[in-house]
């Protein structure tokens, strides 16, 4: 994911103004505080990596932290309530299977670096990793392990294809490798 398609950091306000210029277009967003919080590994001030099928800015204006009473968990009303700002950013997608793949690659390069997933995440959905994969070579996301452990296919051109980072790839091996 290239860094440089990411939006700037905006406020995250409940007026309308913050919401203008999100496009209407599928894509990932982030939302982060200004204030670093422990993680099993390191800090970080990002509370949730999302996607957004249909509309960025649909999906952005009604993302869970504007009703606090109603969605957020305890920790992220306190940030709230604390008073700390807010922000957002957004990548545009092209469509909402590769805002599904991206969202689910950001968040493992999230865990790979925090060994968790933000705050605002439960869950990581593999499920469109598995797809691409099966896409792009024709066999399944454990097939393609177990073929780059035993040597039948190189972590770089799993890479080239997928753009998943080394470290994310080298994880699975890792974690499934046989």
């Amino acid at each position: 994911m290239d860094e440089h398609n990411w939006s700037d950091w905006y406020p995250y306000s409940l007026s309308q103004d913050s919401f203008r210029n999100i496009p209407e277009a599928p894509g990932i967003y982030e939302v982060r505080t200004d204030y670093e919080f422990g993680r099993l590994k390191g800090s970080s001030p990002l509370l949730t990596i999302g996607s957004a099928a249909k509309s960025l800015k649909t999906r952005i204006s009604r993302q869970r932290i504007g009703n606090t009473v109603r969605y957020l968990n305890r920790p992220e009303k306190w940030i709230r309530r604390a008073k700390h700002l807010l922000e957002f950013r957004y990548y545009v997608c092209s469509d909402k299977d590769e805002a599904k793949y991206l969202e689910a690659i950001r968040q493992l390069e999230y865990e790979n670096q925090h060994w968790e997933l933000p705050p605002g995440n439960d869950r990581l959905d593999l499920a469109p990793v598995k797809k691409r994969i099966k896409v792009l070579f024709g066999i399944s996301l454990e097939q393609l392990v177990a073929d780059l452990h035993q040597g039948k296919l190189e972590v770089s051109e799993v890479v080239e294809k997928t753009h998943i980072p080394p470290a994310i790839i080298n994880n699975f091996i890792v974690y499934w490798g046989e």
